[in-house]
């Protein structure tokens, strides 16, 4: 196990410095879909970080256990729901409240996403918001919420999961590249966190993410 976590966490820096490194190939596609598969390439290339080691170190029969495959039942995924669903409005109001802190100091705020969503339609919006809904949530999790949380918690022994939260929940955030929503990402990931410690299924952070995407997409068409 210790192996898989260094690999995972190695891996995992490795994706993301390749796809920074790639950023100037995007710029020769047409836009909408530059940003669809600059959004595709990172949650594939996170997702094959930990899978390939994990493939490589165990055999597929622990697989379910490294993963943390749990069922959760009715009652605990409608929990999970409507703890999103209270999250939700003061992760939004974080948003709002950098962007408002960033136009008073003068700061300017590169929104890639949220100019995406204002001036592009049809297809584009859709993989968007289907990427964003379901693949984002499960490549997400295994990477930062299982992967990164675990090597964090061996780094961090002794601190009784409050370092290795703060450290998985903060670079979750930085890691988005979106200094607008940043703070809120922190909270977001700090809550995803606690789900998975609470019921010990990474399908609880799964669901969480989902409900919580699903209402930012809501939320922005609807007020944008």
């Amino acid at each position: 196990m210790a192996l898989f976590r260094k690999s995972a966490a190695a891996a995992l820096l490795l994706a993301y410095i390749l796809n920074g490194a790639a950023h100037p190939f995007y710029a020769d596609i047409p836009s909408p879909f530059d940003v669809v598969l600059s959004l595709f390439a990172l949650q594939f290339s996170f997702l094959l970080a930990v899978l390939v080691p994990a493939l490589l170190i165990f055999r597929p029969g622990q697989l379910p256990i490294v993963f943390r495959l749990r069922k959760l039942k009715g009652t605990a995924c409608a929990r999970i729901a409507t703890m999103a669903l209270i999250a939700f409005p003061f992760i939004l109001l974080s948003a709002i409240f950098s962007n408002e802190l960033a136009d008073k100091l003068g700061i300017s705020l590169d929104d890639k996403m949220g100019e995406f969503l204002r001036t592009q339609e049809g297809p584009g919006i859709g993989i968007l918001v289907f990427a964003g809904i379901f693949a984002a949530p499960i490549a997400e999790e295994i990477a930062f919420r299982l992967s990164l949380f675990d090597f964090f918690r061996r780094f961090f022994r002794g601190s009784r999961n409050v370092l290795p939260v703060i450290f998985t929940a903060l670079v979750f955030s930085v890691l988005h590249g979106d200094p607008v929503r940043m703070p809120g990402l922190f909270l977001l990931g700090v809550l995803l966190q606690q789900s998975l410690l609470k019921y010990k299924s990474l399908l609880a952070p799964v669901l969480f993410h989902a409900v919580h995407n699903m209402l930012s997409f809501a939320a922005f068409f609807i007020f944008s």
